[in-house]
């Protein structure tokens, strides 16, 4: 009897403890913020369930940067209880750096002075943002699988600095039945959102959608006249419906002969075929031939496509080059490849501008899409020699901002696609789960802060020389003059992230005084009366800038304090084009070519409008 008592009072504890657990949230969306733009106060949000025995609740939050641990901030509230099962709770926070923060909220039961639930979260707080991104920053979405949330993914991906994405318009799902074409609103919706927002959208065109009796490979792919000419008339009803806001286009994802998808006859066709469709419609638009599968980087399901006369139909090639869980620049060793020793950017990227060399028509050049490449953060992953890899949240920002420094150096692709965006699930375990750059709650990882600084620092200034290009050490030099970005980072060959000791380095930069920019965004002004430094140079690039408002973004386009524009409900601005605005925090609200701007139903506070290259702040007072 005993033992069946204490049984029950162990399972009841169990579950009730997993209540407490549960009852507090922190993160989740558009309701619950973690990422924001700009240093300043920050509003938290918070809901928990106030249907117990407590009389009275305490709420503590706390929030300490991850790199300079002498930045703790903190907040707290006490509250009666009220019963109700779904309580918010506001609470304010005054961020002074930009950084990642580990944040945890405390719910306690004040009168008895226990610990109801605990939640831990991360809070980014990254440069203003009021014009899009580098060119060549990409990300992967997959909105058409109704991942993510729109607009708000889309507002956090602007943010970061990514100013295109990647994702679809499945063929099976707009015609249904054969013949019939209609589009969900999921697809209008992130397509829109993404235009007004300055985001452009590669469309990739996938998969099949037999009709009966049609020959197909995998995935539905067309083998047959038939397919191919309503494959080219669902590129053709596409190309109708969005062509005034998609330019690119991607022929399907990741074919190859294993696949039973031939690439000098079953692709090369269809290819063929799509493409003058799409270009009959819409001539400016970019049509992007696949390069296959991930194990196809050298380009070897290309020669084929080339070969029987593919150039013509196409006005780029993408390739998916993975090389997790190593890093970009030495990647993984190949064995008994002809002319590659290792898969890695250093590799690949000057391999693809000798194809562009040798396959462009004088008359039209091609153009390198790398349209997916990206790491996942797992525990640990055992090699082939033994040794141990990890891939921690910063060795993923590392790699990840590292890609786009050392894709700009080659100066080689277009736009390189990080996959992905968010994460698709919880699982540490699963790989597949812990690619995205925030986690699937919306909460930001450490990549995302290092992309914004990168993104908001590097712009799109070209690389001009190389101060420092050995096996172990970088240091790179993009733009020139007082816009110059000095990026410098140790390529880690070590196994354990956790295990890296910081290393230094002398450059002579002759400048007596230069600004020291970490990953993620804290800056420390030095001076030197020689122009010498001694720097730290860590996995993670950080950088050296001597303009001082360039983290600022366009923050200097403004105008002065005492030109701010007062206004009640209406907004006139007597300059033609368009007019885009955003809130404080530097999230878009609209855009328009009217001059006369109806802003009643937004409420009080300081707004920015965008007019060609200038930003002008409004201050809405009613």
């Amino acid at each position: 009897m005993k033992k069946g008592f204490l049984l029950f009072t162990l399972i009841f504890a169990l579950i009730l403890q997993n209540s407490y657990a549960t009852r507090l949230i922190i993160s989740g969306g558009p309701q619950y913020p973690l990422i924001f733009a700009g240093t300043g106060k920050k509003e938290l949000c918070m809901k928990f369930n106030d249907a117990t025995s407590a009389n009275e609740f305490g709420v503590y939050v706390e929030a300490k940067h991850r790199l300079d641990k002498s930045i703790i901030i903190g907040n707290s509230v006490i509250l009666e209880s009220n019963g109700a099962a779904h309580r918010e709770v506001k609470l304010s926070l005054d961020f002074p750096e930009l950084g990642l923060y580990d944040y945890t909220v405390t719910l306690k039961d004040n009168m008895k002075g226990e610990t109801l639930a605990v939640a831990h979260s991360n809070i980014a707080i990254v440069p203003q943002r009021y014009s899009a991104g580098p060119t060549d920053f990409g990300t992967c979405t997959h909105f058409a699988q109704n991942k993510g949330l729109v607009p708000y993914s889309l507002d956090l991906i602007r943010l970061a600095g990514f100013s295109s994405i990647r994702d679809e318009v499945y063929w099976g799902d707009v015609e249904k039945p054969i013949g019939t074409f209609k589009f969900s609103a999921k697809y209008d919706n992130y397509i829109q959102a993404a235009s007004d927002r300055d985001i452009r959208v590669l469309i990739s065109l996938e998969y099949g959608n037999p009709a009966p009796g049609e020959k197909v490979a995998n995935r539905g792919f067309p083998l047959d006249e038939s397919g191919r000419k309503r494959f080219a008339r669902y590129a053709e009803e596409l190309v109708k419906r969005y062509g005034d806001k998609v330019t690119l286009w991607e022929i399907w994802n990741e074919p190859s002969k294993a696949l039973g998808i031939d690439p000098g006859t079953s692709y090369y066709e269809l290819l063929k075929e799509t493409y003058t469709t799409i270009k009959a419609l819409q001539p400016n638009s970019t049509v992007i031939c696949s390069g296959g599968a991930p194990n196809l980087v050298d380009g070897a399901y290309l020669t084929p496509i080339f070969q029987s006369g593919g150039v013509k139909y196409m006005d780029g090639f993408a390739m998916h080059t993975y090389v997790a869980p190593f890093n970009p620049e030495d990647g993984y060793q190949t064995k008994g490849h002809p002319f590659l020793k290792n898969v890695s950017v250093s590799s690949l990227w000057p391999h693809y501008k000798k194809m562009i060399e040798t396959y462009s028509k004088k008359s039209k050049p091609l153009t390198a899409w790398i349209t997916e490449m990206g790491w996942f953060q797992a525990d640990t992953l055992i090699r082939d020699d033994g040794k141990v890899l990890y891939i921690d949240e910063a060795r993923q920002a590392a790699y990840i901002t590292r890609l786009y420094l050392m894709s700009r150096r080659y100066n080689t692709t277009s736009c390189v696609y990080v996959y992905d965006f968010q994460n698709d699930g919880t699982n540490i375990k699963e790989k597949e789960h812990n690619f995205g750059v925030i986690r699937k709650d919306f909460s930001p990882k450490a990549a995302y802060c290092a992309v914004s600084v990168l993104s908001s620092l590097l712009e799109n200034k070209p690389f001009s020389n190389a101060l420092v290009d050995t096996e172990d050490t970088k240091v790179f030099c993009y733009g020139s003059g007082k816009d110059q970005v000095i990026a410098l980072w140790n390529v880690s060959h070590s196994a354990d992230p956790s295990k890296e000791v910081a290393e230094t380095i002398e450059l002579d930069l002759k400048s007596k005084e230069i600004i020291y920019v970490n990953w993620l965004g804290q800056k420390n002004k030095m001076t030197s009366s020689t122009g010498k430094y001694v720097l730290p140079l860590m996995e993670n690039p950080s950088y050296i800038i001597t303009n001082d408002e360039m983290l600022s973004s366009d923050e200097k386009t403004f105008l002065s304090e005492d030109s701010v524009l007062n206004i009640d409900n209406i907004l006139k601005i007597n300059k033609k084009g368009l007019k885009q605005i955003f809130d404080a925090t530097g999230r878009f609200i609209l855009k328009t070519t009217k001059d006369n701007i109806d802003m009643s139903m937004y409420p009080s506070g300081i707004y920015f409008v965008r007019v060609g290259n200038k930003t002008f702040k409004i201050l809405k007072s009613n």
